[in-house]
C-alpha cells in the first residue's frame, strides 16, 4: 500500500525487513510500565536505535519500529534528526486510535505514512491541521484532508493532501522534503521551536 501510493507520485519507496539484508531484527520486549509491550519511551528507543539500527544506514533509511502500541516520530539523542518511527501492530491499539479500525494492517499504513510524513518536514510550520487534537482544531482544519490531520487519521485516510480542498488546505505532495531526516538542529530544523500551543490554531488540548 505504502510502496504504490508513493509511486503514484514518483517515488520510490525501499522497505527493508530483512529482505535486503540488513533491516527485520526482532527487538527484545521491554515495557514501559504501561500497556504491556509498549516500547514507546524515548530512552527505550534510542537504545533500540543505536544498538540495532546499522549506522551504515543512518542518513539513508529511516528506522521503523513496530511494536505494541505507539506512534511516535523520534528525533533521536537531541539531535534533531527525525529518522525513527514507532508504530503499533494491534488491533486494540487501532480501534482506540481510530475509532472504528475493523483492519489493522489498513491502520496501521495509515499510521506509518502518518508518521512518515514527520520524516518529510510536516510538522506545525506545514499546516496547523496536523496533529490537530482539539475539537476547535478539527473544524479550523477539517478541509486539510491528510494522513496528517488527525480528524482523517481517525477516518483512516490513507493519503497526503494535493491541497485542493479548500480554505486551510494545503499541499502536502509538494511540500514533501525527502531529505527532512537528514536535517540536524543545527541546521534550524528541529520540529516545533517556538511553537506555543497556547495559542492559534490550538493544535494541542483534550479532543472534543
Amino acid at each position: 500500500m505504502i510502496i504504490d501510493r508513493f509511486n503514484q507520485h514518483g517515488i520510490t519507496v525501499h522497505i527493508d525487513d530483512g529482505c535486503m539484508n540488513g533491516g527485520g531484527d526482532i527487538l527484545p520486549f521491554l515495557s514501559s510500565g504501561g500497556e504491556g509491550g509498549t516500547s514507546t519511551v524515548p530512552h527505550q528507543i534510542s537504545e533500540f536505535y543505536n544498538n540495532y539500527f546499522s549506522d551504515g544506514r543512518k542518513g539513508i533509511f529511516r528506522y521503523l519500529i513496530v511494536a505494541h502500541t505507539g506512534g511516535w516520530a523520534y528525533n533521536m539523542d537531541y539531535s534533531g534528526q527525525y529518522d525513527t518511527m514507532v508504530v503499533g501492530q494491534t488491533q486494540g491499539f487501532y480501534i482506540r486510535q481510530t475509532d472504528f479500525a475493523l483492519s489493522p494492517r489498513v491502520s496501521q499504513a495509515v499510521s506509518i505514512i502518518h508518521e512518515m510524513g514527520h520524516t518529510f518536514g510536516f510538522g506545525y510550520f506545514h499546516n496547523g491541521g496536523v496533529d490537530n487534537m482539539s475539537q476547535e482544531a478539527f473544524v479550523k482544519w477539517y478541509n486539510y484532508k491528510s494522513a496528517m490531520n488527525y480528524f482523517w487519521y481517525r477516518h483512516r485516510y490513507f493519503d497526503y493532501s494535493d491541497g485542493s480542498h479548500g480554505p486551510n488546505d494545503v499541499n502536502d505532495w509538494e511540500a514533501l522534503r525527502l531529505y527532512y531526516f537528514q536535517s540536524t538542529f543545527d541546521d534550524g530544523e528541529l520540529e516545533g521551536i517556538d511553537f506555543d500551543p497556547t495559542e492559534p490554531p490550538h493544535n494541542r488540548g483534550e479532543r472534543g
